[in-house]
């Protein structure tokens, strides 16, 4: 009985609770989309080619009010075989404005990785390591999505895709 009046008592309490924060107004869906451009046929068995990823992201308000201000913030981890430096984190944020029961879909800007395709040896190269996004609503982060699962990515710590395309012009 002394567990039934206690079970009681923790659903009384956790109701108003669920009540005020209500269910995640958002789902979250993202692909990974690459065009990968053929450069050369290269020296002897290897080949030059550029890859260009970016992120299609749909955001949906599945509530009945419309939500403003809600912040989309999406990055891409790129790691290179060619040097020992360390990865960077591109990507950007948004603030979108979502009518009730409507979907506002994000086609983020290009990452460009490049890199050698050997016929025996494999590729070397830039590749895309991870990639994210993340909604919040009133500094929240109310829905998130990483692919892998089990990779970190920090937010907080983007670098501008912007950033990106000038140190690959040097």
């Amino acid at each position: 009985m002394k567990r039934l009046i206690l079970l009681a008592v923790v659903v009384a309490l956790a109701i108003p609770i669920h009540a005020q924060n209500g269910p995640i107004p958002v789902q979250l869906n993202m692909t990974l989309n690459k065009k990968k451009k053929q450069v050369s046929s290269g020296y002897g068995n290897a080949a030059e080619y550029f890859i260009n990823s970016s992120l299609h992201i749909a955001v949906n308000n599945v509530s009945a009010r419309p939500l403003t201000g809600v912040k989309v913030r999406w990055g891409m981890v790129q790691h290179s075989s060619y040097s020992s430096k360390q990865m960077a984190t591109y990507g950007a944020e948004e603030t979108l404005d979502i009518p009730p029961l409507k979907e506002k879909i994000i086609e983020t800007q290009p990452i460009e990785t490049r890199g050698t395709e050997y016929e025996f040896l494999g590729k070397r190269g830039e590749s895309i390591m991870a990639y994210g996004a993340q909604v919040l609503i009133d500094g929240k982060v109310v829905a998130q999505k990483i692919v892998p699962a089990n990779y970190n990515i920090d937010f907080d710590k983007l670098t501008s895709v912007e950033a990106e395309s000038r140190s690959k012009r040097r």
